[in-house]
């Protein structure tokens, strides 16, 4: 952190110097260009070769001709800001050319699909983006109705794996088959809160009139967030507004609202008390029949919440596997 503001400070005063070199140079410019005519024209008038009145009119065609010669002298510091505009322009449309060729040559993740329920992952490697191999699948089978559980040490590639399954992280190889037609939604553990109107908060990130207000104050409810549920029309700075678990309880509430096949949590409800996680899963799992939960966290309590328990392992070379157990052997565990 110190040598990141250094670095601040020093292209500060960096910034201050070239300003007063500039403002230096220009005035001394302009200043200049006021007496110049008149120094070379004052010999001629003082020999009488020419009249007062022609040397006023020489330094005004002198004035009207460097006027028109100091075009980038004058306009230097709207050209560097213009130049630094489109650099950053250019770097920015470089980079996003980049992301999108992320993951489009081989050796990549392949998603495909296929006729069944369940999601599966062969030779999936998840790579870094410098290069390091964290997670190495050689088949895994997550079953479609079963609640599942991905718990592991920090750093383990649960919230990467999660990430691939979505879509999102194009590091690395293998394949995964998805269900076809199946619709997937990730809530990770600090969402993104828009401004605006609350409603517009709850439906990202579909439209505003992509729900009716009934079925937002339901969702609201549902998510225990029914004391806001009167305030949809509300405009307010909601990501300044509402603590980390109210946050995390809007977008159980847009989940709700788009009953995925498959909702993915990553720590989604790591905010709340135990008491409260336990009764928002009970309710998704009454109001979300069928859509397949798959969640990421480190509370034993969430062991009773699932069905099934998948644990990131560390393998060789200190390469992460997710090895399936049983709940029976993670309850025994949980109460030693």
């Amino acid at each position: 952190m110190g040598g990141r503001f250094g670095s601040i400070v020093s292209n500060f005063y960096a910034i201050v110097g070239r300003t007063l070199k500039l403002l230096t140079f220009t005035t001394t410019y302009f200043q200049a260009n006021v007496v110049i005519p008149y120094i070379i024209v004052a010999p001629y008038f003082f020999l009488g070769k020419i009249t007062l009145g022609q040397m006023t009119q020489t330094a005004g065609a002198f004035g009207r001709v460097e006027s028109a010669l100091t075009f980038f002298i004058a306009r230097y510091q709207a050209l560097a800001s213009y130049k630094a505009v489109v650099e950053r322009l250019t770097t920015y449309r470089s980079a996003i050319d980049e992301a999108r060729s992320l993951g489009t040559k081989p050796p990549r993740i392949e998603r495909t699909e296929h006729s069944g329920r369940d999601l599966v992952l062969r030779d999936l490697v998840l790579r870094l983006p410098d290069g390091r191999e964290i997670v190495r699948i050689d088949r895994l089978m997550i079953e479609a109705g079963t609640t599942t559980l991905v718990s592991g040490p920090s750093g383990s590639g649960k919230s990467t794996l999660f990430r691939a399954i979505s879509g999102i992280w194009p590091y690395g190889r293998g394949t995964i088959d998805r269900p076809a037609d199946a619709t997937i939604m990730l809530l990770p553990q600090r969402p993104y809160v828009p401004s605006g109107t609350f409603k517009t908060a709850v439906a990202y990130p579909s439209v505003v009139g992509a729900y009716s207000d009934e079925a937002v104050r339901e969702a609201l409810g549902l998510a225990r967030l029914a004391s806001l549920a009167c305030e949809i029309d509300s405009e307010d700075n909601w990501p300044q507004r509402l603590s980390g678990g109210e946050q995390q309880r809007l977008a159980i509430a847009r989940a709700i609202l788009d009953k995925p096949d498959w909702l993915f949590l990553d720590e989604a409800t790591s905010a709340l008390d135990e008491k409260l996680e336990a009764e928002i899963y009970r309710m998704l799992s009454e109001v979300l029949r069928y859509t397949t939960i798959v969640s990421i966290g480190h509370r034993s309590t969430l062991i009773a919440l699932h069905r099934r328990h998948i644990e990131m392992q560390p393998g060789q070379g200190g390469i992460f596997e997710p090895t399936p157990t049983l709940l029976e052997r993670a309850a025994v565990i949980r109460e030693a």
